[in-house]
C-alpha cells in the first residue's frame, strides 16, 4: 500500500473542531494517539505495538467518556471559547432582564505586616530552655 502523506495531511488539516474544552481535548487526544502510533510503528516489536494500542484505547475511552459527561452537564462551556462563553452568558442574562453582567470586586485590601522589634526577633530565633526536657503524656 502506497500512502501519500501530503494528501493525508491536507485532509486532516481541513477537519475543524469546535472551540472550548471539547475541541482542545479532542486535539490533544489526536496528537497523543498519533504519537503512540508512531512509537508502535517504529518499534517493530509486537509487545510494544500491542501495549501502545491498548494505551491508546484506554486513554481515548476514558477521556471521551469524561468529555461526554462534562458536555452533558455543561454544554455551553464544552463547545464555546472564553469570550464566546461570556457573550453567551451576557445574552442569557439580558434575556432575563439583567442588562449587565454582575461585577466581581477586584480590589482586595491586605493589612500591613506586623513590625517586630530586633530584640523580639532575636528572642524568636532562640529555642526555649526546657524544650528538650518536656515530658509527653500519652492519653
Amino acid at each position: 500500500m502506497d500512502y501519500d502523506l501530503n494528501k493525508i495531511i491536507e485532509k486532516a488539516s481541513s477537519v475543524k473542531l469546535p472551540g472550548g474544552v471539547f475541541g482542545k481535548t479532542c486535539t490533544v487526544l489526536i496528537v497523543v494517539s498519533l504519537a503512540m502510533f508512531g512509537i508502535a510503528w517504529t518499534a517493530r516489536n509486537v509487545w510494544i505495538s500491542s501495549a501502545a494500542l491498548i494505551m491508546i484505547f484506554i486513554l481515548v475511552f476514558i477521556m471521551l467518556w469524561r468529555l461526554i459527561n462534562f458536555a452533558n452537564k455543561n454544554p455551553q462551556a464544552a463547545i464555546l471559547e472564553g469570550s464566546e462563553f461570556l457573550l453567551h452568558e451576557h445574552m442569557q442574562l439580558a434575556a432575563k432582564g439583567i442588562p449587565h453582567l454582575p461585577k466581581i470586586p477586584t480590589l482586595y485590601m491586605e493589612d500591613k505586616p506586623i513590625q517586630i522589634e530586633p530584640e523580639q526577633l532575636q528572642s524568636l530565633n532562640t529555642p526555649d530552655e526546657n524544650a528538650g526536657e518536656r515530658e509527653v503524656v500519652n492519653g
